[in-house]
């Protein structure tokens, strides 16, 4: 048997449930769900359903880290909420994808200076502000922290002007 059935069974039994019981709430069939511990292959997206079913990481499942859950878990949690709340919310995923965008321009040499991280500091405070005033229901200040995200915004100008010139913007 190898680690993933191992743990899949495990971690069944640790809870004390039935295969019938895991099956239903992961929409499978016991005699499926039977197969999977027993070594059957797994289609990629059961692991994950089986992974949030018993809330532990993928990577644990499938024997990468012995650890149940990853270490950024408390990360994870608020971007969970999100996506239930929003279905067009931001994930961890995607800041995760915008750092490693960054990790890559300044690995080239950071061709337009230091602009784009500013300019994504002042977005990210803004948009804070933007979100605050919002849910205080203060529109004196969303206007003001709507007007302020917008020049955010248009700060691209300015990268683009430090690229085409390498030079510092103002």
């Amino acid at each position: 048997m190898d680690i993933l059935s191992t743990r899949l069974r495990d971690l069944r039994t640790n809870k004390d449930l039935k295969q019938s019981q895991v099956a239903d709430a992961l929409s499978i069939g016991r005699s499926t769900m039977s197969n999977y511990e027993n070594g059957r292959d797994i289609p990629p997206e059961m692991i994950a359903k089986y992974a949030d079913f018993f809330k532990v990481s993928a990577d644990y499942l499938l024997g990468l880290t012995n650890e149940p859950l990853p270490k950024n878990a408390d990360t994870v949690k608020p971007f969970q909420k999100l996506s239930v709340a929003d279905p067009y919310a931001f994930t961890l995923s995607d800041v995760l994808e915008l750092v490693d965008a960054f990790t890559e321009y300044y690995q080239a040499g950071a061709p337009a200076g230091e602009a784009p991280m500013r300019c994504m500091r002042r977005v990210m405070d803004a948009m804070c502000k933007v979100l605050s005033s919002a849910s205080r229901h203060n529109i004196a200040q969303l206007l003001l922290a709507v007007n302020e995200l917008a020049s955010c915004c248009l700060q691209g100008n300015d990268m683009l002007k430090t690229y085409l010139l390498k030079e510092e913007p103002k």
